[in-house]
């Protein structure tokens, strides 16, 4: 396979390669271990968080497929490191490592290796067993506070070229505050891709993942705290790649971003996630007291996710699994598209979900109480058991399960609803 001059940019940008890893890897529904090798674990490193995944068809669709062709498996890594680390004694150990253990060939050329003072260090290798690429990010200012690092290792499997490399590295902003005090985190960007992700003990912080050559300079990250919010402002150069903006920030804050187009991915455990983009993907997971989306174009998806939900896109299907929903009152709306929500837990409380083209899927835990109206202008309503059907005319049915302690209302204009009970 040969890479286009896209494919070959995105692979030189090594931090935005794993961020977009980072983002399949929220966006696949199926996940499943991939990988039985061990990689190697630098001395004195903690591991924070890991991703694997095998599934070549929807890795091939996504924006990592799009940017490494042949790309069939995939494993994420970050580690929390020691303080007074360099880049390069990180860097040559795994190098020394993948080259003994046999996955990196002893006369294999980097693809990418970049040392940026005693702060970031990134590299890439072509892998032989198994074949593919490993990528590798080290940022030894990843906590101001302790002076720890942070270590982010990527290895892709499948039958990939790499091509050549002869473009200069991008550089990386990098802008942190204390989180003491704070309540709520706000980042405001441009574009994306956006990734929010909750990393315990660390300062708020927010890294521009990569500035086009010879224009680093208008790029910046601008910080104010008011009160119990953070606010910080991520200003990326017109007429310019779309480039990653990454923030991290410690669990259990509101979180919330603006983006005037590109896709966000939220990993917590946050107590809040508000979203909004003109036009991209949203993946929000692990949210404790509501989330609130609104996309102009683009799928939405949110897993284990309690409290109110008000979800909005113009156009695109939207998932919901792991939902928990006490005494809230939930808004989800798709202009077209499919909608699908999965509840663990619904007592009390609304749900209006609504559609203009497309089928909607709700599913219920066994003990849920629930008042039903579903109306299907053009198409069939289906109901399983014990839903007890109280009213049925062309195209709407009303239906009571249990005490009717929770009032759904469902429509879509041209689709079919279906409401299961688990």
């Amino acid at each position: 396979m040969r890479f286009t001059t896209t494919c070959k940019r995105f692979l030189l940008r090594a931090n935005s390669i794993l961020l977009l890893c980072g983002m399949l890897a929220l966006t696949v529904a199926a996940s499943t271990p991939a990988f039985s090798l061990d990689l190697p674990t630098f001395p004195g490193a903690k591991l924070s968080s890991q991703i694997s995944l095998s599934d070549p068809e929807s890795i091939a669709s996504s924006a990592i497929g799009r940017a490494i062709r042949g790309a069939e498996e995939l494993k994420l890594l970050t580690y929390k490191t020691p303080s007074g680390l360099s880049p390069e004694a990180v860097l040559q150990f795994y190098e020394k490592s993948l080259q003994e253990s046999g996955v990196v060939a002893k006369d294999a050329k980097a693809i990418v290796r970049w040392v940026q003072g005693q702060e970031l260090g990134v590299m890439a290798y072509p892998t032989k067993s198994p074949e593919g690429v490993f990528l590798l990010t080290f940022d030894s200012r990843s906590e101001e506070s302790t002076r720890s690092g942070e270590i982010v290792i990527v290895l892709v499997t499948g039958r990939i070229d790499l091509g050549s490399q002869t473009e200069r590295m991008p550089s990386i902003k990098t802008k942190s505050v204390q989180a003491d005090g704070v309540q709520k985190v706000r980042l405001e960007t441009p574009r994306g891709p956006v990734w929010i992700r909750s990393v315990e003990g660390m300062p708020i912080r927010v890294r521009i993942l990569g500035t086009s050559a010879g224009r680093a300079d208008e790029y910046s990250i601008d910080s104010v705290i008011r009160g119990g919010e953070a606010v910080l402002v991520a200003k990326i150069p017109a007429q310019t790649p779309a480039t990653p903006v990454e923030l991290v920030a410690p669990p259990n804050l509101d979180v919330e971003v603006s983006a005037k187009e590109g896709a966000v991915l939220v990993q917590g455990p946050f107590k809040t996630a508000a979203v909004r983009t003109g036009d991209g993907i949203v993946v929000v997971r692990n949210v404790d007291r509501g989330a609130s989306i609104v996309t102009g174009n683009g799928l939405v998806e949110v897993r284990d996710v309690s409290g109110a939900l008000k979800i909005e896109t113009g156009s695109g299907t939207i998932r919901g699994s792991g939902l928990t929903a006490d005494s809230v009152q939930s808004t989800v709306k798709t202009g077209q598209g499919n909608l699908s929500l999965e509840f663990t837990r619904i007592q009390g409380g609304t749900l209006d979900a609504s559609t203009s083209n497309g089928n909607i899927l709700i599913q219920l835990p066994r003990n849920a109480s629930v008042v039903l109206k579903a109306s299907a202008v053009n198409g069939r309503i289906n109901l399983s058991n014990p839903f007890r059907i109280t009213s049925q005319t062309n195209g709407e049915v009303e239906a009571v399960m249990g005490d009717g302690q929770a009032q759904m209302r469902l429509h879509t204009s041209n689709g079919n609803i279906t409401v299961e009970v688990k």
